[in-house]
């Protein structure tokens, strides 16, 4: 997988990134992921064809953590993981000022997230948890009081 940004350097790459379960969060220094942490997305991934004779994506999954479902699936496949020497810049509709567009992308992130996270107690209350941050984030950027209504 390569290095992706977002144009949010201070939050750290978007790709790779830590999965520590339950949570999924930035780094700063992918090089130092350990093997059994490493997650990411599929931007950019070279992926063997071979995988795919045993494995599919999670269907129940639309959008949001499809990309690290598959990670976490090939964790537990013990597939081989490896960063590249190469940068991707990504342009994600996740940062949003207009209050429509981001209610509506938060719902579909709220659905897939319900899957994500819907085994355990501990991913459970991550789940809750991180709906909260982005309705807080959500806010934050576009002052729009109807997110806390989702």
């Amino acid at each position: 997988m390569p290095l992706v940004t977002d144009g949010h350097p201070e939050q750290g790459y978007l790709s790779p990134s830590i999965l520590r379960e339950p949570y999924v969060h930035r780094t700063k220094t992918p090089w130092l992921l350990k093997e059994q942490e490493i997650c990411g997305i599929n931007s950019g991934m070279l992926i063997s064809l071979s995988l795919f004779k045993e494995y599919r994506y999670n269907e129940e999954l639309f959008l949001d953590h499809v990309d690290h479902d598959f990670i976490r699936s090939m964790r537990k496949q013990k597939a081989i993981i490896k960063i590249l020497n190469a940068e991707l810049n990504q342009d994600l509709s996740s940062f949003q000022t207009d209050g429509t567009k981001a209610i509506s992308r938060y719902d579909i992130l709220k659905r897939d997230l319900n899957v994500f996270y819907k085994e355990g107690w501990k991913n459970r209350l991550y789940y809750y948890y991180v709906l909260f941050r982005r309705k807080g984030s959500i806010f934050m950027q576009t002052k729009d009081w109807r997110i806390w209504l989702h």
